[in-house]
């Protein structure tokens, strides 16, 4: 009996959450139940050799090659309609793209994006039986993939970005869309509430053993055996607010704790950089960079912190559950979705007095450190959620 047909599709696998999401979910599908076929529009990234070897990597086109590169890159590989598409969308971006709300970040670009290049790339060869787009802007699986049924991730909160009206129309291409956690659910329904019928929630899917192996495979050589380690993970940007750490940092130092903040990610440091110098916490935040590895540090801080201004469902979060590290996270809008307060972590508000008073409280407090660590031990990751694909088949 011929097994279904799946496809997974991704721009790329640089270092990111989503990335690691998408690698987690392949690595729990059952390939006795599907055969798999991924399709990445670049081969590209840190996380690439992580693909696993029983699946199709289907091989790089070159139009789909140079969506996200240079435009010189797409011109010199002989990409003209790509090119030209790219700058159609810049202008019509321009021309039209929504006023952004007060405190929401811009994402109509990526809409744009997705509908001009689109529409100038050839169509994906085959039949599939589901065919999954992981990562907005979602144009591609709906226009150029032959499914008889189609799924879109959604993995950011909606009540904190712009959009344009017209996203809701790619949505509707799709037979059903993945929400990530209540929280996610909730916000995109707010947005687009008549997609409401076609929402499935799936949680961030997470490969204990996977990150346990990669934990063993390396060090942490910023941490200091006789300080307080903490430890954030994320790209440098806005979303994360990475820049309320030195002042945090300053706080914790004030009060006389011993402590070294490591934080590992790629993306724009000079903001933070700043931070660090007009606050002199230089000896005490350590920006570590991109690690294609981040799980040694995971498994070996004493506190994770998440500081960030929203979610969707922080991955990150999620892999320091799995290695029982005592968590403080801001109280973003899906921060409830994650963690229980006084259970699992501390949620602290966005502000660095609150943050510093959470992380001061776990690194003195033995009895509540020693308590969350236990409760953690008795969470454990579920992958139950992907029988809702299976059952799509």
């Amino acid at each position: 009996m011929r097994k279904p047909r799946l496809l997974l599709h991704i721009h790329y696998l640089h270092l990111g959450g989503a990335e690691r999401a998408f690698l987690g979910l392949l690595d729990a599908l059952d390939l006795n139940r599907v055969d798999v076929d991924v399709m990445l529009n670049s081969h590209e990234g840190a996380l690439l050799p992580l693909v696993r070897k029983d699946v199709t990597l289907l091989p790089e086109l070159t139009d789909y090659s140079v969506i996200e590169r240079r435009l010189t890159e797409a011109l010199r590989k002989g990409c003209f309609r790509v090119a030209a598409a790219r700058v159609m969308a810049r202008l019509a971006w321009f021309a039209k793209r929504p006023k952004p709300a007060a405190g929401r970040d811009d994402y109509s670009i990526f809409h744009f994006v997705g509908k001009y290049v689109t529409s100038v790339l050839p169509p994906l060869r085959g039949r599939y039986d589901l065919a999954i787009s992981f990562l907005t802007p979602h144009q591609i699986v709906a226009d150029k993939v032959d499914a008889a049924v189609k799924l879109a991730w959604i993995h950011t909160d909606y009540s904190r970005v712009s959009v344009c009206d017209d996203e809701e129309s790619v949505w509707n291409r799709y037979d059903r869309i993945v929400s990530i956690s209540p929280g996610v659910t909730r916000s995109f329904i707010g947005r687009f509430p008549s997609l409401a019928s076609k929402i499935m929630e799936i949680g961030n899917v997470l490969s204990p053993g996977l990150l346990k192996a990669a934990a063993d495979n390396g060090s942490a050589p910023e941490f200091l055996d006789d300080r307080v380690n903490i430890l954030s993970v994320g790209r440098f940007c806005h979303a994360k607010n990475f820049g309320l750490i030195p002042h945090v940092a300053s706080l914790l130092r004030d009060r006389g704790l011993s402590f070294r903040w490591v934080v590992i990610g790629p993306g724009d440091q000079s903001e933070v950089r700043r931070q660090i110098e007009d606050t002199d916490t230089a000896d005490l935040v350590i920006l570590a960079g991109p690690r294609e590895n981040p799980y040694p540090y995971i498994c070996r801080c004493d506190i994770y912190v998440q500081p960030s201004r929203y979610e969707g469902n922080c991955v990150t979060v999620e892999e320091a559950k799995v290695f029982h590290r005592p968590i403080v996270v801001t109280d973003y809008p899906t921060a409830r979705c994650q963690i229980v307060h006084g259970e699992i972590g501390l949620i602290a508000t966005p502000d660095a007095t609150s943050v510093a008073d959470a992380v001061e409280r776990v690194a003195r407090d033995n009895t509540l450190r020693e308590t969350l660590v236990e409760n953690l031990a008795k969470t454990a990751p579920s992958v139950t959620d992907l029988e809702k694909i299976y059952s799509l088949l």
